[in-house]
């Protein structure tokens, strides 16, 4: 029976990763030493388990949020016929961005409803391609992809679900070749110039795309906590009901889950506003009988009581609290 040795930093490799009884490393129970003998390296070596593990987290974390959510892997990080036939199985979709990705999706038969075709070098074959074979979306990153497929779907009559590829010139200070959502990105339309608002009303005005999805840029507007704007910080006072024990530390974390809960982002469009006497009154309900009384307490001494008991938002924010 192999002896299994845990070793520092294993949590970074694939799942039942271990030193086995030969001092080599083994996923499951293959040892790498004997693998990289009988195949050469470099070697590249995926995990089954890991793979199925890892889908179901993410499907199960993004189902409790958002019912019915789509997953998508992508086929440039790796692809081969087999892992295809896995994520199918378990009811993954993928993304391609080539046309030699796209005939790997097609020799498994991976479901094309399923298939979102990205990339900002499609060429006008591998579009027709793609849309021969009845591909869910195509995703579009420039003005002359759009007349490529105003072309090719006029021409064999056809109409194709697209989305927009846009950028929201925001810099997410990483590594400068994963950064592609900056004004001077060569990805997708931008919002700033207004590129991607045109690219919008020149899709609609060709009858054989369908623009299912379209970009809603958004601006959070937190309320309550440190990263509030300062004249919309607060205090929340709370008294508890003198006849229940409770200690404090379960009132707060309680209170601060039914604020979460009410600010869930399902329960508020853009442009809504906010009235703190229909928070309270949720808060009051979710922790009856534990608390008689819930108010709230701006920040700034020059704010009186009253001053955020409404609180309004502009057509392109949503609130969310930072309590």
């Amino acid at each position: 029976m192999t002896e299994k040795i845990q070793f520092s930093g294993s949590d970074i490799f694939p799942n039942n990763t271990f030193v086995n009884d030969k001092n080599n490393i083994s996923i499951g129970d293959v040892d790498l030493e004997e693998l990289a003998d009988t195949y050469g390296t470099p070697l590249y070596v995926y995990d089954e388990n890991t793979i199925l593990t890892t889908i179901k987290d993410f499907q199960d974390s993004f189902n409790s949020e958002i019912e019915n959510s789509v997953i998508s892997y992508s086929t440039k990080a790796f692809s081969n016929p087999y892992l295809l036939k896995l994520l199918d199985e378990n009811g993954m979709n993928i993304d391609v961005v080539t046309g030699g990705e796209l005939a790997i999706a097609k020799h498994v038969n991976f479901p094309p409803n399923r298939i979102n075709f990205h990339g900002n070098n499609k060429s006008p074959e591998e579009l027709r391609d793609a849309i021969d074979y009845g591909i869910g979306h195509i995703t579009i990153d420039s003005f002359n992809e759009i007349e490529n497929l105003r072309t090719i779907t006029e021409e064999i009559n056809k109409t194709q679900d697209v989305m927009l590829r846009v950028s929201p010139s925001i810099d997410p200070h990483t590594h400068l070749l994963t950064t592609t959502g900056v004004l001077d990105s060569k990805f997708g339309f931008s919002i700033e110039t207004g590129h991607a608002e045109k690219a919008i009303e020149q899709l609609m005005k060709i009858k054989s795309l369908t623009d299912e999805i379209i970009y809603h840029p958004v601006k959070y507007k937190i309320l309550f906590g440190t990263k509030a704007d300062a004249e919309l910080q607060a205090d929340f006072k709370i008294v508890k009901n003198p006849d229940i024990v409770i200690n404090d530390n379960e009132v707060k974390s309680r209170v601060i889950s039914a604020i979460n809960e009410f600010f869930a982002l399902d329960n508020w469009d853009f442009g809504e506003s906010f009235y703190f006497t229909e928070l309270s009154a949720y808060v009051m309900q979710q922790l009856s009988p534990n608390i008689v009384t819930f108010v709230v307490v701006p920040k700034q001494e020059s704010q009186n009581f009253g001053s955020l008991f409404e609180i309004k938002s502009e057509s392109d924010e949503i609130f969310i609290p930072g309590a």
